[in-house]
């Protein structure tokens, strides 16, 4: 199953752009930046993503109205995100995936 990453990469070329393509994942969106960086959304297979994260599942006990009410509540902490030898920018997002992924 694919999964949106973010990256900045600097050997990106336009004729990758122009495929569509870059290092067998596709380009959703690109953003040029600046010193030769390229800011890439790719869909990548959730396998190839090496994700360390922590996910907390508690339940938070208050009152409203005089009567009990439980709230489950959810925390995901991202501790890495790679993609290959790549860092993944948008980690915690791709942590709440995961976990997801893995509870449904």
């Amino acid at each position: 199953m694919e999964i949106s990453i973010e990256v900045t990469v600097s050997d990106c070329s336009e004729a990758m752009l122009d495929e569509g393509v870059y290092q067998g994942a596709v380009i959703d969106n690109a953003e040029l930046g600046e010193g030769g960086q390229t800011h890439l959304t790719l869909l990548v297979d959730d396998a190839d993503i090496a994700v360390l994260y922590t996910a907390e599942h508690f339940v938070d006990k208050h009152e409203m109205h005089g009567a009990p009410v439980y709230q489950e509540l959810h925390e995901v902490q991202c501790h890495s995100a790679r993609w290959g030898n790549i860092a993944i920018q948008n980690g915690e997002q791709v942590a709440w995936e995961m976990e997801e992924r893995s509870n449904a």
